[in-house]
């Protein structure tokens, strides 16, 4: 039996959570011996659940999400001892960061030296820091140096190229594996005249929620029986229902467990990031049957196939994306074209199997 040691950390939403649960599933459906070691706790009970039931060993660290530099470094020591511990006592096979960063795990890259088999998945934007130059190229280098045959993986080729470029990686250690949508797949059930437009996710700057509200007011102001919601947390979250107080026609519902309501209501999903690396949602939405209209930025057009299952747009030119979604709410069979189209695609590129096959060749 395989014996793989899992370094998780994730929030309440996001890519990097459905990433961590698609990774235990197939752990546990192929019979691996688990350890899993989370850097803060944000396990649901269901996940809780899903360890205890499989007699995972499983250790809960309460680090915060975003720790200060100082404690960062305590985290690092942290995990590499923990990392050291877990080898010696349990013959671990291989050693699986679920989400790892070149700068904010920098004491990690020394684990290299034990000479030991490692994956490290990457989700965010692999970009050089404006701080810290010299540190980050330090760690490069002896990253770089350590690495040998082991792999980095990300979710896009888009942060593929990212990862070449700005960690100076031999491109033969960097490979991509899209994630997938562990959604169930949901029947649109919207037969109100309301039309709604749903986008999922932080409400952050790299969001781009200021074009979202400005697109949403104008074109509810333009056109009745439209509806922009957009679910998720974040630290802009109050500003922006502040912004929409009193206003049926645009809202930002906070974070939600269960997004299935939301996808068999929606009619069009909108995600106009200004950078993103996959976009978790906009899968959802494809296995959904939902037209998705994103923006050009980072992997957004690796998923959405422009004027086939929706649309790929600049977010620099705001008339063109009010344009694409009009076109889309007036045109009923447009949108169940495009939507139909999504959910091809879906499962020809981003489905389980397709997913499995790629996953079995990394561990």
């Amino acid at each position: 039996m395989r014996r793989i040691l899992i370094i998780s950390k994730f929030g309440k939403m996001g890519g990097v959570k459905t990433f961590y649960n698609n990774l235990i599933d197939y752990c546990l459906k192929n019979r691996y011996y688990v350890f899993l070691i989370f850097v803060s706790n944000s396990l649901d009970s269901e996940q809780i659940r899903k360890l205890r039931k499989n007699n995972v060993d499983f250790v809960v660290l309460n680090y915060p999400p975003y720790p200060n530099y100082f404690l960062k470094i305590i985290q690092n020591l942290h995990i590499v001892y923990l990392i050291l511990r877990y080898s010696k006592q349990n013959r671990i096979d291989t050693i699986v960061f679920s989400q790892w960063s070149l700068l904010s795990d920098f004491l990690t890259t020394l684990l290299l030296l034990l000479r030991q088999k490692f994956v490290f998945f990457v989700h965010s934007t692999a970009k050089r820091p404006k701080k810290f130059k010299f540190l980050f190229n330090v760690i490069n280098f002896i990253f770089r140096k350590l690495l040998r045959n082991n792999k980095v993986i990300t979710v896009s080729e888009f942060n593929r190229k990212m990862i070449i470029e700005n960690w100076s990686l031999n491109p033969s250690n960097v490979f991509v594996l899209y994630n997938y949508s562990n959604i169930p797949i949901i029947a649109h059930k919207n037969n109100n005249k309301t039309k709604i437009i749903l986008t999922l996710g932080h409400i952050r700057e790299y969001k781009n929620p200021e074009l979202w509200l400005e697109i949403a007011f104008e074109i509810t102001n333009q056109l009745h029986d439209v509806k922009f919601v957009w679910g998720g947390e974040g630290e802009l979250l109050e500003k922006y229902k502040e912004k929409t107080k009193g206003n049926s026609s645009i809202e930002f519902i906070g974070y939600r467990r269960d997004v299935r309501e939301l996808y068999e209501n929606a009619d069009i999903y909108l995600q106009l990031s200004k950078e993103e690396t996959q976009g978790i949602s906009v899968l959802d939405a494809m296995k959904s049957g939902i037209p998705c209209i994103v923006s050009d930025r980072g992997g957004l057009p690796e998923s959405v196939i422009n004027n086939y299952t929706g649309y790929v747009v600049n977010i620099e030119d705001k008339d063109l994306i009010m344009n694409k979604i009009k076109d889309l709410l007036v045109d009923k069979e447009k949108r169940g074209w495009m939507g139909k189209n999504s959910l091809n695609v879906y499962n020809q590129k981003f489905g389980l199997e397709t997913w499995e096959k790629n996953l079995s060749n990394f561990l």
